[in-house]
């Protein structure tokens, strides 16, 4: 009896193992599937990493959920938009030894980030919502549109400087709040819905040298590189040339612009 005993639970344990393993592996495989399906900016963080534009952590994953810093977003519109110029610093919180000296320099060099106050960027301080939008609105060349904030049910809760940019970039189709109708200015603004905001400002993003035809666009075309020509191509939106090139660095061919070319 002793024998026959021992000979079944020996059988059990390698199919109790096998079974265990395959729990685990189902397990590690779901958990991934699942954070995918229930994020929105799969489609708008896909494309910024492929342009270079996001960049992930030291762990490799982008952490969409994280909220943005000042000067991770100016990081994030100079590798978009080209910008390399420096000039002066005006910052007493900004040095040499900081990992964000040059964005920052650039950033206001290129005219779209001034500091919280006259000479300090407050560059590590979480990004407000209606601080991302003005900076970008700016960066766009974006007219501010007169008037209180209607567009939002909290829109007596915008910042003076501000009211006018988020006028603007809802007129540019840029942004639309959320579900309840609310933008909410003073929360934080996250690494997946600044991919959003960034990607539906660029648009179409030309960042190599070359001839590109794209046919009926419908948004906005940005060209970054120089030594491009665009030709035989509608843009329902806006054409921006980064300011980062010079005069005749493209050239347009048989292209119409519905919005402005910046």
């Amino acid at each position: 009896m002793n024998g026959k005993s021992h000979a079944g639970r020996g059988r059990r344990v390698p199919y109790l193992t096998a079974f265990l393993l395959c729990l685990m592996l189902f397990l590690s495989a779901a958990a991934p599937m699942k954070a995918r399906a229930e994020t929105i900016y799969d489609e708008a963080i896909e494309k910024l990493v492929s342009w270079g534009v996001l960049h992930g952590y030291q762990d490799g994953e982008i952490h969409p959920e994280r909220m943005v810093t000042r000067a991770q977003f100016v990081a994030m519109v100079n590798r978009a938009y080209g910008y390399t110029e420096k000039g002066e610093n005006p910052f007493r919180d900004v040095t040499p030894s900081s990992w964000y000296y040059d964005d920052v320099v650039i950033a206001y060099t290129a005219r779209y980030f001034l500091g919280t106050e006259r000479a300090t960027a407050s560059a590590e301080n979480l990004l407000t919502r209606q601080q991302a939008m003005t900076m970008l609105a700016k960066n766009l060349r974006l007219t501010p549109v007169p008037g209180e904030v209607t567009e939002f049910i909290d829109g007596n809760g915008f910042a003076d400087y501000s009211k006018g940019y988020v006028k603007a970039a809802v007129r540019q189709g840029l942004i639309k709040g959320y579900p309840d109708g609310t933008f909410r200015p003073e929360a934080n603004i996250s690494r997946g819905a600044m991919a959003l905001l960034l990607e539906r400002a660029l648009g179409n993003l030309v960042q190599e040298p070359g001839t590109y035809e794209l046919g009926d666009v419908f948004g906005n075309v940005t060209i970054s590189s120089a030594a491009t020509t665009l030709r035989n191509t509608t843009i329902a939106g806006n054409l921006y040339v980064s300011g980062g090139l010079e005069l005749g660095a493209v050239t347009l061919e048989n292209v119409r612009v519905l919005g402005d070319i910046i």
